[in-house]
């Protein structure tokens, strides 16, 4: 039974709870919030920063995965998510699903920036987990700037057991690194505002609050470079950032412009192929370091750097493609026909008209002329309407002895654009080959017709490369044709050396011709040789500084012997 005191008690009670939840409801409407309603409404404000982490690299997917999403629990746990919002895994695999991506790969450089952006993350994490060979794993993770993901902060990398067991020692540094953040805003937003000193003062203050920082240091080397600083104070600076990051894009890009400021050429090839390395999918910057190693002659430098990039990166369809070129540049054809053909595996749009002919080039360099033939044919067969890939073709065809395709590649060009420069000067130089002249000459009347100033030079060259070959050959028409073309070239630019060459062409002509005249007292070859008395003595007045004692001779020659050619013309010409 119950007696009165244990009624009473429960009376009590009753009451005691009535009191109780009349005084909650005079406390809600009052707006003061208790403990457990608090706890029950508690979440981000509108202006709490949001973090990403992102799945980490690791050839075992796994291991990324865990090494990820233990470090995204250990920041809920440690961060108040009214002070910071670590976007939930729910939250951040439903967004990756909605937009294709699978929930359990890391993400590249640029989709993890965009994941962020999408999710409003103000900045995200992203790392790599490497197994050791003592079987343990090295976790290296960074924290990147949403804004700008060359905006990175190395943590420090952590040896552990199970890759989920390096969450706490990151978090400890995230927590740490993240006091630097509000300082760097500041010093980016006062650079803006053209306020350099109150923007390096808040650098500074970032560096204060963590020593490590290499955003804070970033934005000081931003604002010192906007200030026109000496470059080197500008080098103090990016050191300091290169010791912490290697491969900080920033700190490479303003190292080098300081190093080519202060004249010094080699460490500024060597900053820029590290930063080609950072950043291979550049290709602004892919044309930048070719150009510059180029004018430089320095392409051998840039290949251990692109193959250790390839070797980290195997598959990379654009550090690929900076191979191929760089390879290329530097002249080594194995490397860069390995790159090319493995570029094509890969990245189709990477196929381009300069891709051909470079891969072609690589393999005619590399003595298999049959494969430069072939690569080159899909080229033309590809880009048919592009008159620079026929040109190239004909170059091709041409080295490894095909020069009837090599004539139908030049044809085709012309017929693209008929004032394309050089294009019908190699076609007269490929009829001049072959031993018609007629169809030389004829081809380089439609190079001077079509306006391109060439024409003469390739004149001149078949001039002097006809007049060698006509030595040896000693045949006359040979000669002749050497005198077509060193009068086109005169005519088009008057030359000593066109001179001399027409003259030496008659020389060789008048004295063979007059000795067989007289010999056959023939009409024909006594008139030949009269003809190249005038040819003789006018050309080599203009033309003879080229080979003086030559020059001497044939003049002698004419002096001596002109009135005796005259004479047997009319003897055998009756």
């Amino acid at each position: 039974m119950i007696n009165a005191s244990e009624v009473m008690t429960l009376k009590d009670r009753q009451r005691q709870i009535r009191t109780l939840a009349a005084a909650m409801l005079a406390v809600a409407a009052s707006g003061v919030v208790t403990p457990l309603a608090a706890q029950q409404r508690r979440g981000p404000t509108a202006t709490t920063p949001r973090f990403v982490v992102v799945n980490f690299r690791s050839a075992d997917k796994a291991a990324g995965v865990a090494a990820a999403s233990a470090l995204r629990e250990r920041l809920q746990k440690d961060n108040d998510i009214r002070k910071l919002w670590v976007i939930p895994k729910k939250d951040l695999d439903a967004t990756l699903t909605n937009s294709g991506y699978p929930t359990d790969e890391a993400l590249s450089a640029t989709d993890a920036r965009q994941l962020a952006s999408l999710l409003r993350a103000d900045e995200y994490v992203d790392g790599v987990v490497t197994p050791t060979p003592e079987g343990q794993f090295k976790v290296d993770a960074r924290l990147v700037l949403s804004r700008d993901n060359a905006l990175a902060q190395p943590l420090p990398s952590q040896v552990v057991g199970k890759p989920g067991d390096a969450a706490k020692a990151l978090s400890d540094e995230i927590e740490r690194a993240r006091k630097a953040v509000p300082a760097e805003k500041e010093c980016v937003s006062l650079a803006r505002q053209k306020k350099f000193p109150e923007a390096i003062a808040e650098a500074r203050k970032g560096i204060a609050e963590y020593a490590n920082s290499t955003l804070a240091r970033i934005c000081l080397a931003n604002v010192m470079s906007e200030q026109k600083a000496p470059a080197d104070s500008i080098l103090a600076v990016t050191q300091e950032i290169l010791k912490l990051d290697p491969r900080s894009r920033p700190a490479l890009r303003l190292a080098y412009t300081a190093y080519q400021e202060k004249g010094n050429d080699e460490l500024a090839i060597e900053t820029l192929t590290q930063l080609l390395a950072a950043d291979p999918g550049n290709l602004q910057l892919q044309d930048q370091v070719v150009n510059e190693l180029g004018r430089l002659q320095k392409f051998d430098r840039a290949v251990p750097i692109i193959d250790t990039a390839l070797a980290e990166n195997p598959g990379d369809p654009q550090l690929l493609n900076t191979g191929f070129k760089v390879f290329a540049a530097a002249e080594q054809w194995k490397k860069a026909i390995k790159a090319g053909e493995d570029l094509a595996l890969v990245d189709t749009a990477a196929v381009d008209v300069r891709y051909f002919t470079r891969l072609a080039a690589a393999y005619a360099a590399d003595s298999q002329p049959q494969l430069a033939s072939q690569t080159i044919a899909k080229g033309t067969a590809k880009f048919p309407t592009d008159g620079d890939l026929w040109v190239v073709a004909a170059q091709l065809y041409r080295q490894a002895g095909q020069l009837q395709q090599a004539k139908e590649a030049l044809m085709k060009a012309v017929s693209i654009d008929p004032k394309a420069e050089g294009v019908n000067g190699q076609l007269a130089q490929l009829y001049a080959e072959a031993n018609q002249p007629d169809s030389a000459v004829a081809a380089l009347q439609r190079a001077q017709a079509a306006g391109d100033s060439l024409a003469p030079a390739y004149a001149l060259q078949l001039a002097q490369s006809g007049l060698r070959a006509a030595q040896a050959s000693k045949s006359r028409d040979d000669f002749l044709a050497v005198r077509r073309y060193a009068e086109f070239s005169d005519r088009a630019n008057p030359s000593k050396e066109a001179a001399f060459f027409n003259g030496a062409a008659a020389y060789s002509i008048l004295a063979s011709a007059a000795a067989e005249a007289q010999q056959g007292k023939n009409c024909e070859l006594a008139q030949l040789a009269q003809q190249q008395v005038p040819v003789v003595s006018s050309a080599m007045a203009r033309g003879g500084a080229v080979s003086p004692e030559f020059a001497k001779q044939a003049m002698g020659f004419v002096q001596e012997y002109g009135p005796a050619i005259d004479q047997m013309a009319k003897a055998y010409c009756k």
